[in-house]
């Protein structure tokens, strides 16, 4: 509800989150027609190929590996807002 209220340019996910997990998330995000294209970066302890794979193919436009680099994010995001 917050998401379509706001409607933000880019939105930070995580994979795990209580409740709801990033994934299902991304899902409810990318179905609606008011968010579809907003912009998506995973930031996720998840590192295996399939987790990454996953979380692009549900539409996330990055995924990074936590540890990151604030350094790192601020790129990406500026990338994707360009």
């Amino acid at each position: 509800e917050i998401i379509e209220k706001e409607q933000p340019d880019i939105i930070l996910l995580d994979v795990m989150m209580p409740k709801v997990d990033g994934y299902q998330t991304i899902k409810l995000i990318k179905e609606n027609e008011n968010l579809k294209e907003t912009k998506v970066i995973f930031l996720s302890a998840k590192g295996k190929a399939s987790d990454v794979e996953k979380g692009l193919q549900l539409g996330a436009d990055k995924y990074l590996l936590k540890p990151f680099s604030v350094k790192k994010l601020v790129s990406e995001v500026n990338e994707l807002l360009g």
